[in-house]
């Protein structure tokens, strides 16, 4: 069983491994799902398959949760609107090289 030491350090590692980006806001069954593999980063099915990577048959994804704010202006005056978006990634160790 983790400490709640080892499962913040873990909460923090969790990263794309194709742009670096931090994932904030994982959810306590997101960051549990990480401990079972040797690498904290994170991959999507598009950016797998971009890099010559596959994903294998037998992954779990995790929904990773964003804000991205877009601003508009309506009648002169500028509004900011918040966008949650959502993205299903994979751990890195789930992928394989295509051959």
């Amino acid at each position: 069983m983790l400490t709640e030491n080892e499962l913040l350090k873990r909460w923090m590692l969790n990263r794309n491994a194709i742009s670096g980006r931090y994932y904030r806001g994982l959810t306590n069954q997101e960051v549990l799902s990480s401990q079972w593999f040797n690498k904290p980063e994170r991959i999507t099915f598009y950016q797998a398959k971009q890099n010559g990577l596959r994903v294998k048959k037998w992954a779990q994804w995790v929904r990773i949760k964003y804000e991205e704010f877009k601003e508009i202006e309506d009648n002169g005056i500028k509004k900011t609107i918040p966008f949650i978006k959502y993205h299903y990634v994979f751990n890195l160790d789930q992928t394989e090289k295509v051959e």
